[in-house]
């Protein structure tokens, strides 16, 4: 329901109301149940904090249990929604989101591109500078093998760009080695140069 944008309030609010705890601690519950709820709580932003919390504790339990492809999805709704305020944020992002990220990160996100393109968009959007795991991001982004898509390497370079040049980095101006290396990939592919150039600032794409 959260997933499609249909907000029935009604209807969540009466979802909502059955979660008890025995319900909550039962054996039924496994990783999609917990991160729709989740979902569903930062999506309609609202719902009993207990409950919330609940499901929270659940993946910090075992932060390595969502594949990388919904927790990246649910950071970035957990970063907007009014239901998490901002100590609560740092400390779920610091005992789940940045464990789930790093101890998937060669197995779920190292080998694609879209995803990894999609971390510098979410990165940039919701200002998080993690040196640890942008450490990881950068490097993974400059060994990137051949460009298949100019849309994910135009989100790589100018999340780079933005972490290279915004103060409150821990990289502030040190990635200057990495983004030509990073621009040299399409400067060196004919192909993909004509069509882009990396020295040309754009702040979206064609």
């Amino acid at each position: 329901m959260a997933l499609s944008n249909n907000k029935d309030i009604e209807f969540f609010d009466e979802l909502e109301g059955q979660i008890t705890p025995t319900i909550a601690n039962s054996s039924f519950l496994n990783v999609r149940l917990v991160y729709g709820a989740l979902f569903a709580y930062y999506k309609f932003e609202r719902g009993r904090p207990e409950n919330i919390l609940f499901f929270e504790h659940a993946f910090e339990e075992s932060p390595q249990v969502l594949h990388c492809e919904m927790s990246s999805k649910l950071f970035e709704l957990a970063c907007s929604t009014s239901v998490v305020d901002k100590e609560r944020l740092e400390l779920f992002t610091t005992n789940f989101f940045k464990p789930n990220f790093l101890i998937n990160w060669d197995q779920q996100i190292k080998n694609k591109q879209r995803l990894i393109a999609d971390f510098h968009r979410i990165f940039r959007k919701v200002n998080y500078l993690d040196e640890q795991v942008w450490n990881k991001l950068i490097e993974t982004t400059v060994k990137a093998p051949r460009i298949m898509n100019l849309e994910n390497y135009h989100l790589m370079l100018n999340g780079m760009l933005w972490y290279n040049e915004n103060p409150q980095s821990p990289k502030f101006q040190k990635l200057s080695k990495e983004i030509e290396i990073f621009k040299n990939k399409i400067k060196q592919n004919e192909n993909r140069f004509w069509r882009y150039d990396p020295d040309v600032f754009r702040d979206f794409y064609f």
